[in-house]
């Protein structure tokens, strides 16, 4: 595989240009590798196995041991020959403990040297690698200094089976001694084999759970790779984008979206995606509001201008009416910027302050409850005051007569504002709501166009809507006010 192809997968698979492990990837590495500690701590619980091989390794010898004690009773002169068969040393002992014949096993083959093939070094590895761990091995007595275990009771009449830890200078690590009397040539027998298919048995004991634990960890650690990179590439993706947009290097919509995965990365994107969209609504509407409000105070700064260069060569009759459109422009621009101000101040108050439970019909003293109650939203009192004080302002500087009323629906809360003015213009009910929208004369400076906005940004921060239309029972306009109800 080319440099170039490895770079690409690694790219892929990890999200940057070199492979490298997350610390999640760590984290759920460290787990599994805690988790199997305690599954090997757990098989260690399983070394009175041991024991279980030494028993039956040593009832295996001593049948045999036995069965040579007898022929030996008959006929002392067949040790050497037994010993050669049952591969042990045989000791013979008159009555009073002195030896008097002994044999020994014959000694082992060399088998000639051969290549090995990968398997058989593979099993070498590992049972040098098994044999330099630390383990626990079987608990046995030590070898006895005289070097004749079980004499004295076999000298006695018992017969004595046991498994002995050999000596640090021996050759094996344990030995077998049966110790048996001979009662018809008077004294003892001490039959002893090394206990070379004993640790042969307890070292492939251990390489099966060395096995079995080293496959267990080579997957645990696949899975917990995979299973990282499962978590952390896709979240390494959306903190990269979220990045990306923070920086203005890419647009709110490219975000990835995973919201099919159905889990809580696909939440998360979910979420970051219409956060990011949200702001970018936000961005886009300061900008637009910051083009609004320059439009809106070039026309009476314009004006201004234009009045203050006739001044100079003005009449004097004229000169007081222009200095009149001065002072109505300036008055206009510094109610605009007033309200502009209060918006902006009211956006931060929404942003900043907690909701608490609002009586609704505490803030409308004067209107008509259609419906019995409570009325009570979950918001902010201040803001939601506003909004209807603007409402009711609104329909006052249209018609005289207005008409609050107050009901339930559902499990919103409504609140109907009315008037008998001349209503709204025809298709333009979803217009009235935007900034510096104003259908009334030019020269009237006394209304900003916020009024209506300012109404639909503190509804819509707190779960509802509203809404205009014409009346159905004759002349005027109707503001509906929709909020969910507690």
């Amino acid at each position: 595989m080319s440099g170039e192809r490895w770079l690409r997968l690694t790219e892929l698979y990890w999200g940057g240009p070199r492979p490298r492990i997350s610390g999640l990837t760590l984290r759920i590495i460290a787990l599994n590798a805690a988790t199997l500690a305690l599954v090997a701590l757990g098989l260690l619980a399983l070394a009175p196995y041991q024991d279980v091989i030494v028993s039956g390794r040593l009832e295996a010898f001593s049948h045999l041991a036995l069965l040579s004690a007898e022929s030996l009773d008959r006929d002392p002169d067949l040790a050497p020959r037994l010993a050669r068969i049952i591969n042990a040393r045989i000791e013979i002992f008159d009555q009073n403990g002195q030896q008097v014949a002994r044999a020994w096993p014959a000694a082992p083959r060399t088998a000639a040297p051969h290549a090995r093939n990968a398997g058989e070094v593979a099993k070498a590895t590992l049972a040098a690698l098994i044999a330099w761990l630390p383990r626990p091995g079987p608990v046995l007595p030590p070898w006895p200094e005289g070097g004749s275990p079980g004499l004295r009771e076999a000298l006695s009449g018992q017969t004595v089976l046991t498994a002995y830890a050999a000596p640090k200078d021996a050759e094996e690590k344990i030995y077998l001694a049966v110790a048996a009397p001979l009662p018809r040539v008077g004294g003892a027998v001490v039959i002893t084999a090394g206990g070379a298919e004993i640790e042969v048995a307890l070292g492939q004991f251990w390489a099966r759970l060395a096995q079995a634990f080293g496959v267990t960890l080579l997957v645990a650690v696949a899975l917990s790779i995979g299973l990282a990179g499962a978590i952390a590439r896709p979240l390494r993706h959306l903190a990269r984008a979220a990045e990306a947009v923070a920086a203005g290097r890419r647009e709110a919509g490219s975000i990835p979206d995973l919201a099919a995965r159905r889990d809580e990365i696909g939440d998360l994107s979910s979420a970051l995606r219409a956060m990011a969209g949200g702001l970018a609504a936000r961005v886009d509407a300061n900008a637009r509001f910051a083009a609004d409000v320059a439009h809106e105070l070039k026309n009476p700064l314009a004006s201004a201008r234009a009045a203050l260069e006739m001044l100079d060569g003005a009449a004097p009759a004229q000169r007081e009416t222009l200095l009149g459109i001065v002072r109505a422009d300036v008055a206009r621009m510094d109610r605009r910027v007033t309200d502009i101000a209060r918006a902006c101040r009211l956006e931060a108050a929404l942003a900043e302050a907690a909701f608490v439970p609002v009586d609704i019909k505490g803030l409308l003293p004067g209107a008509q409850a259609l419906t019995p109650g409570p009325f009570v939203v979950s918001g902010q009192e201040g803001p939601l005051a506003r909004a209807f004080e603007n409402l009711v302002a609104n329909a006052h500087s249209f018609s005289e007569s207005v008409q609050v009323t107050l009901g339930v629906e559902g499990h919103e809360v409504v609140v109907r504002v009315a008037d008998r003015g001349p209503g709204l213009p025809p298709g333009r009910e979803e217009a009235i709501f935007d900034r510096f929208y104003s259908d009334r004369r030019a020269e009237d400076g006394v209304h900003s166009g916020l009024g209506l906005a300012i109404v639909r940004e503190i509804v819509r921060v707190h779960g509802g809507s509203v809404t205009g239309a014409n009346r159905a029972d004759g002349p005027g306009a109707v503001f509906t006010v929709r909020l969910p109800r507690l």
